[in-house]
């Protein structure tokens, strides 16, 4: 399953080219979709979590500038081995999305940036329901990934001879389908610079009910 490989392999070959692509933590936080949207909605919280955290760079931001707890889910072992070194704040995981460790509404806000579009389609609703599981009702969802006009899916260039392919599609709107969670805000992002994809960042706000207006209280 493209999870496994993940996991086993990949997700720490991919650490490796990404820190080979001479981009420092610094430039990365200045450039940061998911950090902005946050930021820009001045947004608060005392327990944060993120999917796919790489080696921890964007919650050690909001550790030391918002005081918040941090907990980073990530399959890759040298990402995590890093991770400990440079951000010891941060308490890592190794966790694929489809299954993390942290008990039910563990966060009031779960970052998942670029992560969606490597999940196999075996395993994309559960991984799916497993963040909606550990964010807590009011909490806030943060999503980032590339942007396409449509659903598609490439095969994956780095693995040429297994079955492994990229999604891309609005993950955001199957969120918004459940009527759990309202669009706050959203930007996009044109290529430019070291950046060769559109890309998309959206806040959404849980609410368990509070997107279902009260009528009829006295029928079914």
């Amino acid at each position: 399953m493209q999870d496994d490989i993940f996991k086993l392999s990949e997700a720490d070959q991919y650490h490796e080219r990404r820190r080979k692509s001479n981009w420092s933590d610094e430039e990365r936080i200045k450039e940061d979709l998911p950090l902005e949207v946050i930021q820009k909605n001045k947004i608060r919280c005392k327990n944060a979590a993120e999917v796919g955290a790489y080696n921890g760079f964007r919650l050690a931001f909001l550790s030391e500038n918002y005081h918040c707890h941090a907990v980073a889910f990530e399959p890759s072992q040298k990402a995590i081995l890093e991770g400990k070194q440079k951000y010891p704040q941060v308490d890592f995981r190794c966790n694929t999305a489809a299954q993390l460790d942290a008990a039910d509404g563990s966060f009031d806000m779960v970052i998942v940036g670029y992560v969606f579009h490597w999940i196999d389609r075996k395993t994309l609703i559960r991984s799916i329901s497993e963040i909606d599981r550990v964010l807590a009702d009011d909490g806030w969802l943060v999503i980032s990934d590339i942007w396409v006009e449509y659903p598609q899916r490439r095969k994956y260039h780095h693995l040429p001879s297994k079955d492994v392919w990229t999604y891309k599609q609005n993950y955001w709107e199957i969120y918004l389908a459940s009527n759990c969670y309202k669009l706050v805000d959203a930007i996009f992002r044109k290529p430019s610079g070291k950046d060769s994809v559109p890309r998309y960042c959206t806040l959404l706000k849980k609410s368990l009910t509070g997107n279902y207006p009260v009528v009829n209280e006295d029928k079914e």
